[in-house]
């Protein structure tokens, strides 16, 4: 039951707000075709030096079945067409309330289908919003930590989600020979979901973190890499992507085809990435095997 402990706020309720907005906004179109294209008339007229020549139905009558003929053609076949592709089914579940690129959706929608047993999470680098589970944090009630080496973040992260008790915000720069000591006294075994982006030795955590066994993980790369080469930067504890006067560097993290391979060493298969190219979802090998098909013998991911 995902609507039940909730903690902070009502998610049906901000999708309401958000759509009254969106339709009394002064760009929605009036449905009852009363001065519907007043504001966009005048522009155009002004713009074409018509002056109402090329408009010559301004003065009709409103048209009275605008709303019947919005309503066919949404609710007309084509609209609800299912795609073949498992990655595209996920991909029109995407939506973002905390996340950066509507992982939030992605995430979720994810979840469902691999099982939820834990409702519980590790987030690494949650920025000042949460990272990819402030969703589940504060509109789900699941329990979990947000890790963070940037003190700024970890004190917003910590007034934003002060009214959720099962959150638990650590402010520590993680490195490869503690990463499992941080997570331990509060985690071990499965978990529902891992999210790592620290923009820098995100490959080396992975591969040092062994404490807990994610049942889903989102993992940022970097795409300047390219989606063929299998590279990393070098291992630094000490590793920053600022450069300086606000410049941060593009030489950072790993590439898709260097995760990809190490969570396939790890029993994980690549599900899809968000369409921004930021972001990777991938599922362990014994769950949502008809559903999320994905890489599972990764023989290309494999090859030498």
């Amino acid at each position: 039951d995902w609507s039940s402990d909730v903690c902070s706020s009502n998610l049906f309720g901000r999708f309401s707000a958000t759509a009254v907005w969106w339709m009394t906004s002064p760009g929605f179109p009036n449905l009852s075709g009363r001065g519907a294209s007043a504001a966009t008339s005048d522009a155009a007229k002004k713009s074409a030096g018509s002056h109402g020549k090329n408009f010559p139905n301004e003065r009709a009558a409103p048209e009275r079945n605008a709303p019947e003929r919005l309503r066919k053609r949404l609710f007309a076949p084509a609209a609800f067409t299912t795609p073949d592709s498992p990655a595209e089914r996920l991909l029109l579940s995407r939506f973002g309330l905390y996340s950066q690129h509507d992982e939030d959706g992605l995430v979720l929608a994810t979840l469902k289908l691999a099982g939820m047993r834990t409702r519980r999470f590790v987030e690494i680098g949650s920025g000042p919003n949460g990272g990819n589970s402030g969703f589940l944090a504060a509109e789900l009630g699941w329990q979990g930590l947000m890790i963070d080496g940037d003190p700024g973040c970890i004190k917003r992260v910590t007034a934003r989600f002060a009214t959720c008790p099962r959150v638990q915000p650590i402010q520590v720069r993680l490195r490869a020979d503690t990463v499992n000591d941080v997570i331990r006294p509060h985690f071990t075994g499965e978990v529902d979901l891992l999210s790592i982006d620290i923009d820098g030795n995100d490959y080396w955590i992975l591969e040092a973190l062994t404490v807990i066994s994610p049942r889903v993980i989102v993992a940022e790369y970097n795409s300047f890499f390219g989606p063929d080469l299998r590279a990393t930067i070098p291992y630094d504890p000490d590793f920053t992507r600022a450069t300086g006067a606000g410049v941060r560097t593009l030489f950072y993290g790993a590439s898709l085809e260097a995760l990809a391979f190490l969570l396939a060493g790890r029993n994980y298969r690549l599900i899809l990435t968000d369409p921004t190219g930021t972001n990777a979802i991938f599922v362990r090998n014994d769950l949502a095997v008809s559903e999320l098909p994905g890489d599972r013998k990764s023989t290309r991911l494999n090859s030498s």
